[in-house]
C-alpha cells in the first residue's frame, strides 16, 4: 500500500494511492521459479482531467535452462502523480521476452544465450502502436574463460507526432517509420587487471542509416584502484527539414549527415569494503558539455549508508572556445533500514 499527500508547486488537493501485490514460488513445476504480481494507482489534484488511474502486471518465470517474462503498464492520460515522476503517460506498454541459455557441457563453453525481445507501446485503448523495438539475439556466447561474444538484430519503429531533432540541424518529419539493425560485439573477462568490450551496431534509422561504435577499456592495477575508460562515436545521415523551416511549409526534404562522440573516464577508490569513492566525468562533442558525477559511499552500520554527492557541469562556447559553468549540486543522503 503507498499514499502519498502535498504537491511540490502548492497545487491543492494533491494525492496518490497505490497498492500491489506479488505471488512468488520456486516450486513451480517441479522446483521452478515463477512469480506473478499486480498493481493498480490512482491520482488526484484540482485542474487534472481525464484518466487519472494506472495498472499493470507482472509474469516471469526466471530459471537458468529459459527465463520468460511479460509485463503490462497501461497509464491513463490523466495520470500524472504530484510526488513522483513519469517520462510520459496516456499509453499501454507490452513488454515480452524469452532467452533459452543451454549449458552444453563442452570444455571451452560455459553457457549459450539465444533471446528475442519485444517492448511494444500502443496507444491507450491499444487501437495500434506508438512505437516498438524488437530484439533477436542470435549468438550470445559465454566461454569458460570468461570472455563472451554476441551477434543479432533489432527490429524497430516509431510515429513521432511532430517534427524532432536527431542531431544538431537535424529535424526528422513526422510519420511513421521502419528500419532494420544488426549488431556485433565482444567482451573480455572482467576477471583479468585488463579488460574491455567493443560493440558495433549499424543499420537503418529512420529515413538514413546510422553506425554506432561503443568501447570501453577498464584497468585494474589493484583492488584498490579501478579506472575505466568509455568511447561512443555515431555517424549516420538522414533526410531533413531545411534549416528555419516549418513542417508543413517544406517543398523537400534535404540530406544531412551527422556525427556524435561521447567520452568518458570513471575511477573507482575503494578504501575499504564499508567506503568507496567513485567518479564519472564525460564529455559530448555535439554539445560541448562536460560533466562530472562524484560520489562517496560510507557503510556505517550493516543497515545504514552515507552518500555524499557531487555535480559538475560546464559548457564549453563555440563562439570564444571558453568554458562556461552551467550548474552543480551537492546532495546529501542518509539511508537506515529498520527491521522489526
Amino acid at each position: 500500500m503507498l499514499a502519498t499527500f502535498g504537491d511540490q508547486l502548492g497545487r491543492a488537493k494533491s494525492w496518490s494511492l497505490g497498492a500491489d501485490f506479488t505471488f512468488r514460488t520456486s516450486n513451480f513445476l517441479n522446483e521452478k521459479n515463477f512469480l506473478i504480481s499486480v498493481w493498480a494507482m490512482l491520482n488526484h489534484r484540482r485542474g487534472l482531467h481525464g484518466d487519472k488511474s494506472a495498472y499493470g502486471f507482472r509474469i516471469d518465470y526466471p530459471n537458468d535452462l529459459l527465463d520468460l517474462n511479460l509485463t503490462s503498464i497501461r497509464l491513463g492520460d490523466g495520470f500524472d502523480p504530484s510526488l513522483g515522476f513519469i517520462p510520459r503517460n496516456n499509453y499501454h506498454l507490452w513488454d515480452f521476452t524469452t532467452e533459452f541459455r543451454p549449458r552444453p557441457g563442452w570444455a571451452w563453453l560455459r553457457q549459450m544465450t539465444h533471446e528475442f525481445s519485444l517492448t511494444l507501446y500502443n496507444r491507450r485503448n491499444n487501437s495500434t502502436w506508438e512505437s516498438y523495438e524488437s530484439t533477436l539475439k542470435i549468438v550470445d556466447w559465454l566461454l569458460e574463460s570468461g570472455d563472451s561474444f554476441q551477434a543479432g538484430a533489432l527490429f524497430e519503429g516509431d510515429r513521432p507526432p511532430e517534427a524532432f531533432e536527431i542531431a544538431t540541424d537535424t529535424d526528422i518529419p513526422s510519420g511513421s517509420y521502419t528500419w532494420n539493425r544488426y549488431f556485433v560485439g565482444v567482451r573480455a573477462a572482467e576477471k583479468r587487471k585488463l579488460s574491455g568490450e567493443i560493440l558495433w551496431e549499424f543499420g537503418d534509422y529512420y529515413n538514413g542509416d546510422l553506425s554506432t561504435l561503443e568501447a570501453r577499456l577498464s584497468i585494474k592495477p589493484s583492488s584498490f584502484l579501478n579506472l575505466e575508460f568509455t568511447a561512443e562515436r555515431n555517424t549516420g545521415k538522414a533526410l531533413a527539414l531545411p534549416e528555419d523551416v516549418e513542417e508543413e511549409e517544406a517543398e523537400a526534404l534535404v540530406p544531412r549527415n551527422f556525427t556524435e562522440e561521447l567520452i568518458g573516464f570513471r575511477l573507482l577508490l575503494n578504501f575499504s569494503s564499508d567506503l568507496q569513492l567513485s567518479s564519472l566525468t564525460q564529455y559530448d562533442t555535439q554539445s560541448k558539455e562536460l560533466g562530472s558525477n562524484t560520489r562517496m559511499r560510507w557503510t556505517f552500520d550493516p543497515l545504514g549508508d552515507i552518500f555524499i554527492v557531487y555535480n559538475h557541469n560546464i559548457i564549453r562556447r563555440r563562439d570564444s572556445k571558453r568554458w562556461q559553468f552551467v550548474s552543480n549540486e551537492f546532495p546529501v543522503k542518509i539511508q537506515y533500514v529498520l527491521r522489526f
